[in-house]
């Protein structure tokens, strides 16, 4: 909830009479009113020439009517339900918008200058009778615009042109904070539009969580915000966008990477000095075989196994098939561990003695790095990442104690780097991959010391990434290759729909064409393997096959 209660809102709602239909409203970015003309514009360029508004759009709302003052402060985000086909659009989908349009109102007797991100929202039907807004489909750039004293408003932000091919939320982000009183939000009258104050439909996150003005603060009409565009080709419209919004990542590193790799042979090198680990100790130059250990945190173990958070800076904008982009990267935290403790010796090899080693990110900051994605489908693609840090070393004996060597404390010009080539990364949750997410809130003790503050991060995102080794392939399949086996086996001829097709007698013939007759490739390797023994298929496939349909009726196995 606000830090207003329901009550105080009420008092704040201000009924104008001052706009009655387009003729009182000031349009900024296109016909002048008065004379004068303000148009919107990315930061860091000139001016952009707006295209007009398209016949076809989805404003539902009625006449203004409300302004609510000290509602809107900033650093905050508004949404609101789109489908073209309500407004009277027709062979509406793929739809491609092309503007998102707001009014708004300066409640002061100053100019005042507006940044804004317009967003496209998928629509989350996980409750079919009341959509939400879902994953970003596109984010705009920055734009701001100058709203004059006491004028309410309309300005459009372009789009781009990005398609949709369903119901989609319109919405704004307000990155900078304004603070309550100087812009009013502007709802029509809640009772000329044929929605009249409609429920899951107009939404506001302030805190982190989507709510409903309807409902969570008795709006009395709907928020003036909304979209329009035009019917699309479907054979050119890209309808699956993807944004890949900045966050947090959960990693889990590989054995045989090259962050590992360096973590393991670096004393060759570099041997620790003697005395290092006490008077006559010699010096260290063993390899250290290093793996990932799970970090410290607090509540403990609700990252699970994870050994490294990695947070991706800047938004990925992937707009069509091929296209790529590359966003900075920065390792926030990280946890390895030595695989077996490593031998100390004294004056020449006298005294060996075994210490524990751990490895952290240095007290004294140094993260850069970067990943560039490809976008090869819908639901994803590759990536190369290549990031650099500062290590901490901690080795610890029972009776010596500790013993840290800091790459940044101790002025070690040399960064660990780590590289990932031909990863795997995509947005789909379904099926679960058994991925590690941060339900959020959760402090982490990123460098290995108890003189410096853990760090917190929020909840991770849906990004999921898998780095593709020779020892370690992804653990989850690439999602622009097809999974030709879902749900039961025994649909050898993929005749069929995915999940759902059961077998019949052409599947054993064509089983028996592979294995006897043409060898003929299979469309489906598993589907072939019926009793999902593993390997090639072979007889026991067909008798299985036989089994099922025409003697014991066994069920069919699930898909490996």
């Amino acid at each position: 909830m606000r830090k207003f209660t329901l009550l105080i809102l009420f008092l704040m709602l201000i009924p104008t009479a001052l706009y009655a239909g387009d003729a009182g409203r000031v349009f900024i970015e296109a016909v002048p009113v008065g004379g004068e003309v303000t148009s919107i514009f990315p930061e860091g360029t000139a001016p952009v020439k707006l295209e007009p508004a398209m016949s076809c759009h989805g404003e539902w709302q009625g006449p203004l009517a409300f302004a609510i003052p000290d509602f809107y402060e900033g650093n905050e985000y508004y949404a609101v339900y789109q489908d073209p086909t309500e407004t009277g659009c027709t062979n509406t989908y793929p739809f491609e918008v092309q503007n998102i349009i707001w009014t708004v109102s300066n409640n002061t007797g100053s100019d005042l200058t507006i940044f804004v991100v317009p967003i496209i929202y998928t629509a989350d039907l996980e409750d079919p009778f009341c959509p939400k807004p879902g994953v970003v489909w596109y984010r705009g750039p920055v734009y701001h615009f100058v709203l004059p004293a006491s004028i309410t408003g309309t300005v459009n932000f372009p789009m781009a042109g990005n398609c949709v091919n369903g119901p989609y939320f319109a919405g704004i982000y307000c990155p900078e904070f304004i603070g309550g009183g100087l812009l009013n939000l502007v709802i029509d009258d809640g009772v000329t539009s044929p929605f009249l104050v409609r429920p899951c439909a107009t939404y506001c996150n302030y805190l982190g969580q989507w709510d409903d003005l309807a409902i969570e603060y008795s709006f009395p009409g709907n928020l003036k915000l909304w979209s329009d565009g035009v019917n699309a080709d479907e054979a050119t419209c890209d309808t699956c966008a993807v944004v890949l919004e900045p966050g947090v990542d959960l990693w889990l590193i590989p054995r045989d990477g090259n962050l590992a790799y360096q973590a393991e042979t670096y004393f060759q090198t570099f041997p620790l000095p003697a005395d290092f680990f006490g008077p006559g100790s010699d010096p260290f130059d063993g390899i250290i075989a290093m793996q990932g250990s799970p970090l410290g945190t607090y509540p403990g173990g609700v990252l699970g196994p994870t050994d490294a958070v990695i947070e991706r800076l800047d938004s990925a904008l992937l707009p069509g098939i091929a296209s790529n982009d590359i966003v900075d990267l920065e390792i926030i935290a990280l946890s390895l561990v030595s695989t077996e403790p490593i031998i100390i010796t004294y004056m020449g090899g006298m005294d060996p003695e075994m210490w524990d080693v751990r490895l952290c990110l240095s007290e004294v900051p140094f993260q850069w790095g970067y990943m560039e994605l490809l976008r090869e489908c819908c639901l994803g693609g590759e990536f190369f990442a290549e990031m650099a840090f500062r290590p901490r070393y901690v080795f610890t004996h029972p009776v010596m104690g500790e013993r840290v060597y800091d790459f940044g404390l101790d002025g070690n010009p040399h960064t660990f780097s780590w590289i990932t080539e031909d990863g795997v990364w995509t947005t789909e949750m379904h099926p679960p991959y058994g991925m590690n997410t941060s339900p959020g809130l959760v402090s982490l003790d990123h460098d290995c010391s108890s003189s410096t503050p853990d760090i917190a991060i929020g909840q991770s995102t849906k990004f999921m990434r898998c780095e593709n080794t020779i020892t370690h392939p992804c653990h989850f399949p690439h999602p622009c290759q097809p999974q030709c086996c879902v749900g039961l086996t025994g649909d050898v001829d993929c005749s069929g729909h995915p999940g759902d097709a059961e077998p019949d007698i052409s599947d054993i013939t064509r089983l028996i064409d592979y294995l006897y007759i043409s060898h003929k490739p299979l469309c489906c390797a598993e589907e072939a393997d019926v009793d999902v023994s593993g390997g090639e298929p072979d007889i026991s496939d067909i008798t299985y096959l036989i089994d099922h349909l025409y003697l014991s009726h066994k069920a069919l196995p699930s898909c490996p």
